[in-house]
């Protein structure tokens, strides 16, 4: 009698763990394969009616009750298998989870695209900028157009005098700027000034022109601002008083490099 009592509490002990571990298959991994759960869970079930049964009426044999928790334990063993399977993860798939060498080429390949575009955009913007500037300048004639710099009177000397040279690159010498140069010859006292005033209007024929080189040529106290008159007054060297100017200089200016000078600018003629 003992011995039905301890197999029925063995079985009754391995049907309620096969029970426990059916539910915590159900509640943990909510995926297991639910067919074979669920028919382990009932053949479980039927199991326990049967050990009921063999309890309430305890035959004089355990054979019957034996069987029963044998094949509870069998089928213990097989819910703790679908459990174990259901808690593990899914195979990986590394083709969905990982790109091919080739794909993260590809990827590659475009973000440089996309960097390289956006780099490209950048600079038409700038150049497209400092065009418009530039355009805006050319239309907007101010403090770097050389012509008003030099016709400025606020201006300093040396601004004036580098605007000068500028205006005749620019082949823009007309009568407002020889006007406005020959007064500012006149009241410079800097004999750079004067010499490259002279130097830039070479070349210029205006009656106001020859009358400031013959001044220059004649009283000028700078040597070096008679000896640029001597050189640069060649563009009216055919006219008489230009040559008596000359011919004077070499004779009797006090510096030799005026008198030489003055004598290469007559043997040009």
């Amino acid at each position: 009698m003992a011995g039905k009592a301890t197999v029925g509490a063995a079985v009754l002990g391995a049907l309620a763990g096969a029970v426990a571990g059916g539910v915590a298959v159900g509640t943990v991994s909510g995926g297991a394969p639910g067919a074979e759960l669920e028919a382990a869970r009932a053949e479980v079930a039927a199991l326990r009616g049967r050990v009921e049964t063999l309890e309430a009426a305890r035959p004089s044999s355990s054979a019957p009750a034996s069987a029963a928790a044998e094949r509870i334990e069998s089928q213990e063993r097989r819910i703790r298998a679908l459990e174990e399977a259901a808690a593990a993860p899914p195979p990986r798939d590394d083709r969905e989870t990982e790109p091919s060498g080739e794909a993260a080429r590809r990827k590659e390949i475009e973000e440089r695209l996309q960097e390289l575009a956006r780099r490209t955009d950048e600079a038409a913007r700038r150049l497209a900028e400092a065009k418009r500037g530039e355009a805006a300048g050319e239309r907007a004639p101010g403090k770097d157009d050389p012509r008003q710099v030099f016709l400025d009177r606020s201006k300093s000397e040396d601004e004036r005098v580098a605007a000068l040279t500028r205006v005749r690159d620019a082949r823009g010498i007309d009568r407002a700027i020889v006007d406005a140069a020959v007064e500012l010859f006149r009241a410079s006292g800097r004999p750079e000034s004067r010499e490259r005033i002279l130097r830039d209007l070479h070349g210029t024929r205006d009656a106001e022109v020859r009358r400031l080189f013959l001044e220059a040529l004649r009283s000028d106290a700078d040597e070096g601002v008679r000896v640029r008159a001597a050189g640069d007054i060649d563009t009216f060297a055919e006219e008489a008083e230009v040559r008596t100017a000359l011919d004077a200089a070499r004779l009797g200016d006090a510096s030799e490099k005026v008198r030489k000078a003055a004598l290469e600018t007559l043997r040009k003629d």
